[in-house]
């Protein structure tokens, strides 16, 4: 129940700070950290949600849907969106989605009788629907959200479109010169390819957002399926899709447009196939996540050691190489064209910038208690965090090789915990790196402990 309860807990967290600055909220995510770490390093392999009885799972589940879709009503958390019928239609939707909520988890309480199972699972279906609708009214009442990553993903679209390559044109500081950093198009390829996909496929939005929301319809798929895998029944797999789209900042994350549900595809794919011992496939996808986004890499790292531990050397082998291929083939292309400026827009754009005191972590709370004199201090300040963060990924990725045979549970509760500590003390960590993280241990809660010793001695 950790894992659920972190999640929940985290959904609260993020709903009430955006994923900015707040020195309350800070001491929290400690706090959610540490009981993490009791998960992954004293219960690792021990799920006691697993072991709960199917009505008392179902019931748990249940519980944080309708806690979720009570936030979404009282408010979209939305900051660009404009008045108008379509918003008086996403008003109506989340009003009365915690009515699907509630009858889904009746549906929960009466899972013994047939009729009570037919009930819950028209209402957690409605439910599922209505947080999809609601997505989609995002793209039509927030149509130009004010925040680079929205402006510079259209613009890098529009180049694309127009035969240039957008690693090379110039972009516009929207804020001005509030920020420390240069105007650019900072991801990497697989999202322009699916960004430019999703405008392509729905020209009357124009909308690099398509293809967000097209990942989270995706990533919520793998998570059924994943679900499926471990023997979960259909009633409970849908309990699992509704909580993971309810989270109370999903509406606010699309429509800022961060690309993290993208990355979350890469590795919910990967996660899937490995279930089915597919290393090739489970290299496509890893790189996938590679190609996505910078950042994929800390959890890639996990799913090698982890494909080397479980299932040999040469498992291990088919990952890594097919997971180079995609990236190769991927990258490639803009390297090749211009690797100066590809690097520049892809690496330094950001990793030169200064640490952000409005982010939600520990670096930030401490420059609010103790503000630096100048920058050049604020850079001092964060030196011993950047080696808290090397120690905190190499210590769990020590941990997970010294396992025999983990267990994909392991796998998503070292991946979970090391990415949360690194986020905590990161130069920058904001609502969409929660949200990223966050899939690692709500996935990990639904994976049975020993599984993949089960599955391979049936083999």
């Amino acid at each position: 129940m950790i894992e659920l309860g972190y999640f929940a807990a985290l959904g609260v967290i993020l709903v009430f700070s955006h994923g900015m600055a707040d020195d309350a909220h800070v001491p929290a995510l400690v706090a959610l950290q540490l009981g993490l770490g009791v998960a992954l390093f004293a219960r690792a392999d021990r799920a006691a949600w697993q072991r709960l009885a199917p009505a008392a799972r179902d019931g748990a589940l249940a519980v944080v849907l309708v806690v979720f879709t009570i936030f979404l009503a009282h408010g979209t958390e939305m900051l660009y969106a404009t008045r108008g019928p379509k918003l008086e239609g996403l008003f109506d939707v989340l009003h009365w989605l915690p009515v699907a909520a509630a009858v889904a988890a009746g549906g929960a309480a009466l899972s013994r009788n047939a009729v009570g199972r037919a009930v819950g699972l028209a209402g957690i279906l409605a439910a599922i629907a209505m947080l999809i609708y609601a997505r989609v009214l995002v793209l039509e009442t927030s149509t130009h959200p004010s925040i680079d990553v929205w402006t510079s993903s259209q613009r890098a679209v529009d180049y694309f479109l127009d035969g240039k390559n957008p690693y090379t044109q110039s972009y516009v500081d929207i804020y001005h010169g509030r920020y420390d950093y240069f105007p650019s198009f900072p991801y990497l390829p697989a999202y322009l390819y699916a960004a430019t996909l999703g405008v392509w496929l729905v020209p009357t939005l124009h909308d690099v957002r398509v293809s967000l929301l097209a990942s989270e319809v995706v990533v919520a798929l793998f998570i059924f399926l994943l679900g499926r895998r471990e023997k979960l029944p259909v009633f409970t797999c849908a309990m699992l899709v509704g909580v993971w789209l309810s989270i109370p900042v999903c509406l606010f994350i699309l429509e800022q447009a961060w690309i993290d549900s993208l990355l979350l595809v890469g590795f919910a794919g990967a996660a899937w196939a490995l279930s089915s011992r597919r290393m090739i496939l489970a290299g496509v996808f890893l790189g996938l996540a590679c190609s996505t986004k910078q950042y994929a890499v800390l959890g890639v790292s996990f799913f090698y050691v982890y494909a080397w531990r479980a299932h040999g050397m040469r498992a291990a082998i088919k990952i890594v190489l097919s997971s180079a291929l995609v990236t190769a083939a991927f990258m490639l292309p803009f390297a090749v064209l211009d690797f100066k400026q590809f690097t520049k827009y892809t690496l330094m754009s950001w990793g030169g910038a200064l640490p952000r005191t409005d982010s939600l972590s520990l670096p930030a709370y401490l420059a609010h208690k103790h503000p630096p004199a100048n920058d050049e201090a604020l850079r001092d300040m964060f030196h011993p965090f950047a080696i808290v963060q090397a120690v905190a990924w190499l210590g769990t990725l020590a941990w997970l090789a010294r396992q025999h045979r983990p267990t994909l549970r392991q796998l998503f509760l070292a991946i979970g915990f090391a990415t949360g500590v690194v986020l905590m003390v990161a130069k920058q960590a904001f609502c969409n790196y929660y949200y990223f993280m966050s899939f690692f241990v709500f996935a990990a809660m639904l994976l049975r402990p020993g599984a993949t010793l089960r599955r391979e001695a049936t083999t």
